[in-house]
């Protein structure tokens, strides 16, 4: 019974302070896992301290000294216009790393508010969402990305406006799936019940209810749009030269990979590395969230 106008305080069913330790040192147990965050986070510097750690300009040409392969003075050799290669893989990193965060990051803002919304209210709303995001899932990421990136221009921010777009349906069918899951919990209803606005709701009971599978599905996207970026980069519709990163370097490395293939390997492993070490994480953080996986 409630008595005159007090209302009841229902909250969502959190997990304590020691069972959130308790599943994420399943993250740090496993060595492999430990190996891939500690390359994430090599790049990471790497991309932070390019000025400092390069060797070389990476722009600067050097027209005495073309394609030139591995030796002392140039370690990963040097590209067709004489600009040394593993300067040019360093700053690399920055678009790749800076494209690879933000567009799960803002295709996961975007898209976790949409499909939170639909998912709560239901009804036209839902069928609207839904159906857009029927029709964008249709389309893989990539040719996706390629659309939009075309229709926007070659760049580096609309590439960022490209992958994030293409990102966005996966984000908003986890989240609307999330939110209709947790509608059907009762202390939802005794949070309607109690007066509790939609938007409270959303923000102190849904979100971080749903929380979990959001942040899977981000840090799996990461490897994918470094990935997508490399290869949208690669057809010329990514960071545009001078400018340096792994996609472009691929491509200028191709036209001599018979005598100098030093570009394409470099750049080409790096890409493979920091796209496995992403894979790897998130594949671990999947298995910290996913409440099944645990002892």
């Amino acid at each position: 019974m409630i008595a005159g106008n007090e209302s009841i305080a229902v909250e969502a069913p959190e997990q304590t302070r020691a069972d959130r330790l308790g599943a994420w040192s399943i993250l740090v147990r496993n060595p492999i896992t430990v190996a891939c965050l500690f390359v994430i986070g090599a790049f990471f510097l790497m991309a932070i301290f390019a000025p400092w750690i390069a060797p070389r300009d990476p722009v600067k040409q050097n027209y005495l000294a073309m394609s030139q392969g591995p030796s002392a003075q140039y370690w990963f050799g040097t590209d067709r216009y004489g600009r040394d290669i593993l300067s040019r893989t360093i700053y690399g990193a920055r678009p790749s790393l800076a494209l690879g965060v933000l567009a799960p990051l803002l295709a996961g803002v975007a898209g976790t508010i949409i499909g939170m919304l639909a998912g709560y209210f239901g009804g036209w709303v839902d069928r609207v969402v839904s159906r857009i995001s029927d029709v964008l899932m249709a389309f893989p990421s990539l040719l996706l990305g390629i659309m939009i990136s075309a229709a926007l221009g070659p760049g580096f921010t609309n590439l960022i406006v490209a992958i994030s777009f293409a990102f966005l349906p996966r984000f908003i069918r986890v989240a609307r799936a999330s939110t209709m899951s947790i509608m059907a919990e009762p202390y939802i209803d005794a949070s309607v019940a109690s007066g509790q606005t939609w938007f409270r709701i959303l923000r102190k009971q849904i979100l971080p209810n749903i929380s979990g599978p959001l942040i899977v599905v981000a840090t799996l996207w990461v490897a994918t749009a470094i990935r997508i970026e490399a290869s949208l980069s690669f057809l010329g519709l990514g960071t545009q030269p001078p400018a340096a990163s792994w996609g472009n370097i691929i491509r200028d490395g191709l036209t001599e990979m018979l005598v100098n293939p030093s570009a394409v390997i470099a750049a080409g492993f790096v890409v493979t590395l920091c796209v496995l070490a992403f894979n790897m994480v998130g594949d671990a953080v999947r298995d910290v969230l996913d409440p099944e996986s645990r002892d």
